[in-house]
């Protein structure tokens, strides 16, 4: 009874303030830096989804890392890496609920007697109008797809459209437009059907979607909603860039809404709190279920460990270390460029081909024109979070093996010439494709520690193990590339090369190994 009561005062009741101050700190940032002074341009995902999760972590592992380290772990574990990312998880729950709802609340209602009067008031999100014309005839579309899934088993097809908003019909010749009224349809299948059901799918989507479009009144709506930084943003601009009524300013795109301005928040604003209520309760399970470490006479003696100490410990894997400099390296140099993207409002799930391109994706006729640089900038971008998560993943548990027996020069140099090998032979395979990932490095990481073995230039203790675990990962990986859009011809590509390499350095490497076991057999 004393424990739980402790733990309540100790533990409970600190993490609960702490959950509430995150949500309205996250809050108060949101609303009074992007929002009301318009600092950055960010994209909505990553700020209601992304940035509530990282601020959380934050707190929870450089403010509260005292407080949750008064928990016991049921195995006496000191590893609460798991606890602090499951909390973190859990107290930006409600704070991505608050943000859902802070986009809409914050928002006001501006009544124009017509569009064009649109630069004449302060800009808001939300507009009404007296007079207006959607001038349908001049509509312009555009097309496009996306794999989405955790291994891209789900294909996505888009059709994006936009309609010029004018002031009268009158105007839909004479004057250049930059207002615009945006509709998206959409369909999914399933990603392993063939390139013949795909394309059945995928004109069938395109009929129905155009004859939606013919039948539906897009003049019955209360009021507009002004477009933000959004994954679908960028492509309504590029169905503006193929309208004839476009003129040279920045568009300006809007979604329409029905009903009533008063009700558009639903019951948002009630979530907030039972979010609060699912978070809390959740935590007090966890407390209540863990056990308690109290601070003993001895334990206040001691000097506790620094958040840096704590971090080196934690994270050890991001921090270049003697043994390992070249894996930290690239983790880091892989997660920058993910985030960046994502700030610069390209996505946070997936990013659009056409941005992978423009970035330095690998494509076949880019390549052959001059660009050869994307053989190597691909193997640095990713095409989504399960895309990164998954090879970094990986990369850490093959470099820990694979760095300290080819040294830091020759693993970068397997990394990279693998790389740019799966590059090679992904523009020979595919015509059209855009590549992008580190998996083709990765797999030749792989393919040259199955050639050191081979050639057993390496320990005995690992050859089994290590084996096993490499036909498991790269057998999976194929048979998954023929169910979905992987590329199999890169992977294949960065294997090979890899292997090449192996075969070429064993020598040197089975002798380094020998000589590191008399150094040891000595000492």
């Amino acid at each position: 009874m004393k424990n739980s009561k402790e733990k309540l005062l100790l533990i409970y009741f600190p993490l609960v303030i702490a959950a509430i101050l995150i949500t309205i700190t996250y809050s108060l940032l949101n609303w009074i830096f992007l929002i009301q002074l318009e600092w950055l341009k960010i994209n909505d995902m990553a700020v209601d989804y992304f940035g509530p999760i990282v601020f959380s972590f934050i707190v929870v592992y450089f403010i509260l890392r005292p407080t949750i380290k008064l928990i016991r772990l049921k195995d006496n574990s000191p590893d609460y890496f798991g606890v602090y990312m499951f909390l973190s998880f859990l107290f930006a729950f409600p704070t991505i609920v608050a943000q859902n709802y802070l986009s809409t609340a914050t928002g006001k209602l501006t009544h124009l007697e017509h569009i064009n009067k649109f630069v004449t008031v302060p800009k808001t999100k939300y507009y009404t109008l007296d007079n207006y014309y959607i001038s349908t005839e001049e509509a312009s579309f555009i097309r496009n797809s996306e794999v989405t899934g955790k291994y891209g088993n789900r294909l996505n097809f888009y059709l994006y459209c936009v309609q010029p908003i004018l002031k009268t019909s009158k105007h839909t010749i004479e004057d250049s437009c930059r207002y615009f009224l945006c509709e998206r349809y959409s369909h999914e299948i399933s990603n392993s059907l063939s390139n013949e059901e795909k394309v059945r799918e995928y004109n069938t989507f395109l009929d129905d979607s155009y004859k939606e479009f013919d039948t539906h009144n897009f003049e019955n709506f209360t009021y507009l909603e002004l477009l933000g930084v959004t994954n679908d943003s960028k492509h309504y601009k590029k169905a503006v860039k193929n309208n004839i009524l476009v003129c040279d300013s920045e568009p300006l795109l809007f979604i329409s809404h029905k009903g009533n301005f008063n009700d558009r928040n639903g019951g948002a604003f009630g979530w907030i709190f039972k979010s609060f209520g699912i978070s809390i309760g959740v935590l007090l399970l966890i407390i209540l279920f863990l056990g308690y470490k109290p601070k003993s006479k001895k334990a206040k003696k001691m000097k506790p460990k620094s958040w840096q100490e704590t971090f080196k410990k934690d994270y050890f894997f991001l921090i270049p270390t003697k043994e390992y400099y070249i894996i930290p390296v690239l983790l880091n140099l892989n997660l920058i460029i993910y985030i960046l993207m994502v700030l610069f409002g390209l996505g946070f799930i997936s990013f659009d081909t056409d941005d992978l391109f423009r970035l330095g994706g690998v494509e076949k006729n880019a390549v052959l024109n001059g660009d050869w640089w994307r053989l190597f900038t691909a193997m640095f971008l990713h095409g989504g979070l399960m895309h990164i998560v998954s090879n970094l993943f990986t990369l850490f548990f093959i470099g820990i093996f694979t760095e300290s027996i080819l040294g830091a020069k020759r693993f970068t140099l397997v990394y990279i010439l693998s790389g740019l090998g799966c590059s090679l032979a992904s523009i020979y395979w595919h015509e059209n494709t855009v590549s992008v990932g580190a998996s083709g490095a990765i797999f030749g990481l792989f393919g040259a520690m199955i050639a050191l073995i081979l050639m057993k230039s390496v320990s005995k203790k690992i050859d089994l193990s290590f084996l096993i675990i490499s036909s498991i990962f790269i057998g999976y990986n194929l048979l998954m590339g023929l169910f979905t859009n992987s590329d199999n011809a890169g992977h294949i590509g960065g294997l090979l090369t890899g292997f090449l390499f192996g075969i070429i350095i064993s020598p040197k490497i089975q002798k380094e190994q020998i000589e590191k076991n008399l150094t040891s057999n000595k000492k």
